[in-house]
């Protein structure tokens, strides 16, 4: 099966994961890094940028494992076939990853009793959260859409 007549990757790619893998990793050992300076040094308690960061990453972090699974498995979902269609289903898969971690803080919250757990103050944090893994998700869907479009990275 042709991949260029189902709008499969540019030419003489195949459906390399090259620079992506790469991309994967590098992202992988920066949120382990950020997030264990951040938790033995108390920076990410005493600095809300620290945990927003975290967010952030973590919301690239997703869509590149998104990308990264499906670049090559076309046969299940072609990323290259519709672009827009692509970064939607990037987005829900940041949004849903996001809202089951939510859930996740809240029942870990809940179990350890943790006294700000149901507030207004942590209702804000969570919404703040959701916002921060959409939105480096919706950077990564843009990059995924403009490199590939260029044919650049894809």
């Amino acid at each position: 099966m042709d991949l260029k007549k189902q709008g499969g990757p540019p030419s003489g790619q195949s459906g390399k994961d090259g620079i992506l893998g790469y991309i994967l990793i590098g992202l992988t050992i920066f949120i382990f890094v950020f997030q264990s300076i951040g938790e033995t040094t108390g920076a990410r308690l005493r600095w809300d940028i620290w945990d927003q960061l975290l967010h952030f990453f973590g919301g690239v972090w997703m869509a590149t494992i998104f990308l990264y699974f499906f670049i090559n498995r076309l046969r299940l979902f072609n990323i290259y076939q519709n672009r827009w269609l692509t970064a939607f289903f990037v987005l829900s898969f940041v949004a849903l990853v996001g809202i089951v971690w939510e859930f996740f803080e809240y029942a870990v919250g809940f179990i350890f009793q943790d006294h700000w757990v149901g507030t207004a103050e942590w209702g804000v944090d969570t919404l703040s959260d959701l916002f921060l893994d959409f939105a480096g998700g919706i950077l990564a869907a843009l990059a995924f859409y403009a490199l590939s479009a260029k044919k650049f990275l894809f």
